[in-house]
């Protein structure tokens, strides 16, 4: 997974502990396979209030303002004010001390927070006590930025330098005027966590959202529960959304959705390059997500308690299920059936997807399973270990090359110059790209383009030198304007850096031997990129 560390709204100041400042008699171990998790429902979770202005301090509760008014998770935050506005407010909250020496890289911060009106913070470092430096996380000349998030958002940063590090506190700090000021909720400290994703209220209803849906709160504290955070939502599946994200979830799809095309190339990229989608697929329309994996669905009623079919993982201590109403999957033989109502398969999976058989898609036909079902028999079991499975998973980029295209060797010259070709689009996993060819004749050209899987260099006795095996001679006709050749990537791909080399050879009658060449273009095929 590739996080992005947006500027925060609060100072994380992290501090090497001094015996003064150490909040336990013994540190919290966290470590990479422990991370530490926190929602404050059960109490401050061992934070106080540090140092702050008269004018407000952090408090623990449940917040009772007009905007900051519900928790991210649970019910209880650690906010500027639970039930007031905040006037020139500077206050601070101090975490437990942590012990991270079982780090041999940063530990990473990762908490959900809630802004209204103006905030200002910075990062602090104190070793012993002892300032160090600072950072400005968000400063007065963009106060505008921080005018109220919105709702709830989650941001990701690196505690930089802590790695081996033990006796560490973490400070939040906040500066707010004129408003209900700074919630934060839901930290988690450890390595770098499974990122769940979802869409937003644009395209889900505001109960159907993973984000912040009251159904979906159960399932919401079992994912935070397991060291895994829930993403910001989208309003649309790109490849810069999806590639900062391990799982994406999505459920009870309105009549009328559909993915676009370049969502559907987005999402079946992501998947093949190692991500897991999780799909509850009340409505026949999620066949957007499925469809591309021979996932065919169909509307479903059962109402009825039985038990599953298999052994694999996702129902692994499960005796019994209840599932209500919804679609089940037919007619796939490439899917694992996990559980059956009656004689419809309501829970598949398909594993081993991708180029390195990373990728993974979860169908479960009634996505109250997992929401307003869930308290329900043993429904409760199967979404924690449908949450164990996700975070079992592989990080999404699993291909180590990026889409490349670049030239090599020498062009021949024709009327205008040398003729070139540009890779218009990225030769990425399962997207298209295309090539756009220049004519320098003056004139409309005919020739070819020479397709090779390795370079070469071989003297044509047409002044050009051709520059790779030319296993494939494409006939072209290029107008004066020039020509684009578009072209996909082929979703089963399975070589990450698969190298392709192109050249073009045009009739040019000012060419000294009646053609001009371009230069060889090498096209590396990789996963995401710009």
């Amino acid at each position: 997974m590739k996080l992005s560390f947006p500027a925060l709204p609060v100072a994380l100041t992290v501090a090497i502990a001094a015996p003064a400042l150490a909040l336990a008699d013994d540190p919290i171990v966290v470590t990479p396979d422990q991370p530490y998790r926190e929602n404050f429902d059960g109490g401050p979770g061992g934070w106080v209030t540090g140092p702050s202005n008269p004018s407000g301090a952090f408090e623990h509760g449940v917040p009772a303002q007009t905007h900051l008014s519900e928790a991210w998770s649970g019910k209880k935050v650690w906010m500027t004010d639970l039930d007031a506005d905040v006037v020139d407010a500077q206050t601070s909250a101090v975490s437990p001390a942590f012990d991270f020496s079982q780090f041999t890289e940063d530990p990473v911060f990762h908490l959900a927070y809630n802004v209204h009106g103006w905030a200002y913070g910075e990062l602090d470092w104190y070793v012993n006590d002892k300032f160090v430096d600072f950072a400005e996380i968000c400063g007065e000349e963009v106060p505008l930025q921080w005018n109220g998030t919105g709702g709830w958002v989650t941001a990701s940063y690196p505690l930089k330098g802590m790695a081996g590090k033990t006796n560490v506190t973490i400070k939040l700090f906040a500066e707010s005027d004129n408003c209900e000021g700074f919630a934060f909720d839901s930290v988690v400290i450890g390595a770098d966590p499974k990122t769940w994703g979802s869409f937003d209220s644009t395209r889900l209803g505001a109960d159907d959202m993973l984000h912040g849906g009251s159904p979906l709160a159960k399932l919401r504290s079992r994912i935070t529960a397991s060291g895994a955070v829930v993403a910001t939502p989208t309003a649309t599946l790109t490849a810069a959304y999806l590639e900062d994200v391990d799982v994406f979830y999505t459920a009870k799809l309105p009549g009328g959705f559909s993915l676009s095309i370049g969502e559907r190339f987005a999402l079946k990229s992501w998947i093949l390059g190692g991500g897991t989608l999780v799909v509850a697929g009340e409505k026949a329309s999620s066949e957007d997500f499925l469809g591309p994996f021979d996932g065919t669905i169909e509307s479903y009623g059962g109402s009825t308690i039985f038990a599953p079919t298999s052994n694999h993982p996702l129902v692994e201590g499960v005796t019994e299920l209840i599932y209500a109403v919804g679609t089940k999957l037919t007619g796939s033989a490439e899917w694992t059936t996990v559980a059956i109502e009656g004689s419809a398969t309501v829970v598949a999976v398909r594993e081993g997807l991708g180029h390195a058989g990373l990728g993974r898609v979860l169908f479960v036909g009634d996505g109250d399973m997992l929401a307003s079902e869930i308290d329900h028999v043993d429904n409760g079991v199967f979404a924690t270990n449908v949450v164990d499975w996700a975070a079992e998973g592989p990080d999404a980029l699993v291909c180590g090359e990026k889409p490349l295209a670049v030239e090599y060797g020498d062009g021949w010259t024709g009327t205008n110059g040398v003729p070139t070709i540009e890779v218009t689009w990225n030769p990425a996993f399962a997207a298209p790209f295309g090539l756009f060819i220049t004519n320098t004749a003056g004139a409309k050209s005919f020739g070819y383009l020479a397709v090779g899987a390795t370079k070469q260099s071989t003297a044509t006795g047409l002044g050009g030198t051709l520059l790779n095996e030319a296993s494939i001679l494409l006939p072209i006709t290029v107008k004066q304007a020039g020509l684009q050749l578009d072209a996909i990537v082929p979703w089963e791909v399975d070589q990450c850096g698969l190298g392709l080399h192109v050249q073009a050879i045009l009739s040019d009658a000012g060419a000294s031997h009646g053609y001009s060449f371009t230069r060889g273009t090498e096209i590396i095929v990789g996963f995401g990129g710009n």
